[in-house]
């Protein structure tokens, strides 16, 4: 999971920055860690009760859920 392209590198890098793991980010939503990996690694999509989840447990304000949830897929759009 250290893939500088991560899709959700930005949500990664908070996750890793707050002292959480991958782990128990994936117990915290009921997931397994590979499911997780497949989630913030863009190969699967994260539904919206889990990106609430993910908001809940950081305490994420409305610019926090556009900054790390939002905003990548907005961007991987641009990309060709």
């Amino acid at each position: 999971m250290h893939s500088i392209h991560k899709l959700y590198r930005h949500l990664y890098g908070y996750i890793v920055a707050s002292g959480e793991t991958c782990a128990h980010v994936a117990s915290y939503l009921h997931i397994s860690p590979q499911a997780f990996s497949k989630k913030i690694n863009g190969k699967s999509s994260f539904t919206a009760e889990e990106m609430a989840s993910i908001g809940t447990l950081f305490d994420f304000s409305e610019a926090d859920y556009y900054t790390y949830f939002i905003l990548p897929i907005l961007k991987r759009r641009m990309d060709p």
